[in-house]
């Protein structure tokens, strides 16, 4: 941890609208940042209200509500190459619309009571879950397990472990770096990408909610 925060000086934690950072990381899995991207702008374009934005730069949208998606319907949203993300989205859009998540509520709960909440919706796991709580909450005991994650824990905790499993990682993240475990799970992320050449070093890096990885976390 002291090499990675070493590496990694002036990396902070974005907070994005608890709704937007929901959709995006249901919109994120399995796919890289630049796929991610053009998710975003076209559920935007489609479904968005527009925006202000310089002559140079074209129409801009915001990005849709839940009522604006949940009006869409799930062919529309598969034409937003959304594939077989889109019933997740579109359930969660449902939810939030007739109050079955109550996403301000959510930001009220215990964390354990709120990953619940989250995971409620079909297509959120534990990792998707956090990311939530940690990007649009600042819930800092928050640590979602990605694949770079995984692979950070696994070389620089237990690197003579054969196999570990997601509840093992889990309580250690726990244990081990407690209340702020969102910010070492931000500084092990940028670190191990940073030794895997996938990232180049910047004075003050930071990670983005909304698609912090190459291979679509």
């Amino acid at each position: 941890m002291r090499a990675a925060v070493d590496a990694c000086r002036g990396l902070r934690l974005l907070r994005q609208e608890p709704w937007e950072c929901l959709a995006s990381f249901i919109c994120s899995s399995t796919k890289q940042i630049v796929q991610i991207r053009q998710i975003v702008r076209e559920l935007a374009g489609a479904f968005g209200e527009p925006v202000a934005a310089p002559a140079d730069r074209g129409p801009l949208h915001a990005f849709p509500g839940p009522a604006a998606l949940a009006s869409a319907g799930e062919a529309a949203l598969r034409a937003c190459r959304l594939g077989f993300r889109a019933p997740y989205l579109l359930d969660a859009a449902e939810r939030v619309v007739d109050g079955r998540l109550d996403l301000e509520a959510v930001g009220r709960m215990p964390t354990v009571e709120a990953r619940e909440a989250l995971m409620s919706v079909d297509g959120v796991g534990p990792k998707v879950a956090d990311c939530v709580l940690l990007f649009a909450y600042g819930r800092q005991d928050a640590f979602p397990i990605d694949v770079w994650v995984r692979r950070a824990l696994a070389e620089l905790y237990f690197p003579k472990a054969r196999r570990l499993r997601p509840e093992r990682l889990a309580r250690f993240s726990t244990v081990h770096f407690g209340p702020y475990g969102g910010y070492a799970q931000q500084y092990l992320f940028h670190h191990i990408r940073l030794r895997a050449g996938r990232v180049g070093p910047t004075p003050t890096a930071r990670v983005t909610p909304t698609g912090g990885s190459e291979d679509g976390r």
